[in-house]
């Protein structure tokens, strides 16, 4: 099971609100026995917004596990900038950003191929178009090497860097400089 900090302190948060509905589930049930209506309605109050936020909190772990196991794979998809891109393309942006030029961020990775198909709908009214989009044969739906495709900020910068230290990305459309891909295309 993955642990880091996060998630640590995560869970001690989630520990403390599950005691305080313990502790207010007695209070009224206190408050019933007493007959004393009021203050078992208060009681109850306080049982409900701390079990709502021990399950917000456990919803924030649940996530924050997923990703790191994401983002530990070498293949397959993983997070970046809080975006899916392909595992492959996730290591070669980490190098640009390690060599400490490249300041950019994802823009979009991984696309469902429906997702993309709906996207040239919405273009140009067909599932494909030339030198638009390319629907459910986008890069963007490929997951292990050659296929994934990454849109960036800061593409000039992510450009010059993929020339220098010779990553796998490339980009050579000069009409979509933002997008990145084994190909470049």
């Amino acid at each position: 099971m993955t642990t880091d900090s996060q998630i640590k302190r995560w869970q001690t948060v989630r520990r403390l609100f599950l005691r305080r509905t313990e502790r207010a589930r007695e209070r009224r049930d206190e408050a019933l026995a007493a007959n004393k209506k009021l203050k078992a309605k208060g009681a109850l109050r306080v049982v409900r917004r701390n079990r709502g936020e021990a399950q917000a909190v456990l919803k924030k772990i649940r996530h924050r596990r997923r990703v790191l196991s994401l983002r530990k794979s070498r293949r397959g998809l993983a997070w970046f900038d809080g975006k899916k891109v392909s595992a492959w393309i996730a290591v070669e942006l980490q190098k640009a950003r390690d060599a400490g030029r490249w300041k950019g961020y994802v823009v979009s990775g991984w696309r469902d191929p429906v997702y993309s198909e709906k996207l040239c709908y919405a273009m140009c009214g067909k599932p494909a178009c030339p030198g638009l989009c390319a629907g459910r044969a986008s890069n963007h739906s490929g997951i292990e090497y050659p296929g994934g495709a990454v849109d960036v900020t800061d593409y000039q910068t992510l450009y010059d860097e993929c020339t220098r230290l010779d990553l796998r990305i490339k980009n050579r459309l000069p009409i979509d400089r933002v997008h990145f891909s084994a190909g470049g295309r």
